[in-house]
């Protein structure tokens, strides 16, 4: 059987590894290397994790079909894994992230609990901590782990409408995530979501309060004037003539400071024509 030949050449020393004729096997990807300057898609490391991931799943499917199978006592459960490519370039403007994150997360905490999978976004751009280096260089794509094939089918299901515009359900998810926002940040028409800011509590808008609506309540408007066009609308931070006056203060100070400048000169003009015309200074130079 199949599985017993993968699980002997898995177990093999050294490994014997199913390389296959050089001459018909597909190309190599572009090398990826770890912080260290190793490879870490080698052609030898390929063929392992793809021995690893058939055995694999061939011991899952012999447990779940045949009665009393013992796996091999080397073998060890691993999750399945899966992942879907986002479709960023084909629609660019999409938020294809927004929407399976949702609104602080709402969307994709839900997706993980239907379909029993960790659901994680990956690949450029994207700060994952536990991605590779393999999978720092790949596309934008959505990872998921699951227990089981049913697990992983499920969860495929709920996240290819997410990831097509042209699918009904695209345009439910994104109207939800909308609503969703709304909700997280106070904003929302369903009356049951609506938190009363008199009494704080839930379920009726201010102008309804039960508790309030028989006092009579009274406002005083504040006592604000603005300094530069005298409104009293508003306060002279915001007024709309800001900039205007603001300009016209500066043109009024540097045409003073001029206006000073020339009196002074005109002052010191005068004082010399005075020291000059002195008779007493005239007098005492003809002295000399």
């Amino acid at each position: 059987m199949r599985i017993f030949l993968v699980d002997n050449k898995l177990r093999a020393e050294p490994i014997r590894l199913e390389l296959g004729d050089p001459d018909i096997r597909p190309p190599s990807p572009p090398p990826t290397y770890d912080q260290a300057g190793t490879r870490t898609n080698d052609r030898t490391t390929r063929v392992k994790k793809a021995m690893e991931g058939e055995h694999n799943r061939l011991v899952r499917y012999m447990m779940a079909t045949v009665r009393d199978y013992m796996p091999p006592e080397t073998w060890s459960k691993a999750r399945l894994v899966k992942k879907i490519i986002i479709p960023q370039k084909k629609y660019p403007d999409v938020p294809f992230m927004a929407i399976i994150v949702g609104a602080r997360g709402t969307n994709h905490k839900r997706l993980q609990m239907e379909s029993g999978c960790r659901i994680e976004i990956r690949g450029k751009g994207i700060n994952a901590m536990n991605q590779t280096i393999e999978e720092q260089n790949m596309p934008q794509h959505v990872h998921i782990e699951g227990d089981t094939e049913a697990n992983l089918i499920k969860a495929t299901a709920l996240l290819e409408p997410l990831l097509d515009p042209t699918h009904p359900d695209f345009a439910r998810a994104r109207a939800l995530g909308l609503e969703q926002l709304a909700v997280v940040n106070g904003y929302t028409t369903q009356l049951q979501h609506i938190r009363c800011g008199l009494c704080q509590a839930m379920g009726h808008h201010a102008s309804q309060c039960p508790e309030f609506n028989n006092v009579e309540m009274s406002y005083k408007m504040a006592d604000v004037k603005c300094e530069i066009c005298g409104d009293k609308g508003h306060a002279t931070i915001d007024c709309p003539q800001k900039g205007t006056a603001q300009q016209q203060s500066k043109e009024w100070r540097e045409g003073a400071e001029e206006r000073a400048k020339v009196d002074q000169e005109y002052a010191d003009l005068i004082n010399n024509l005075a020291e000059e015309n002195d008779p007493l200074k005239t007098a005492a130079q003809g002295q000399q």
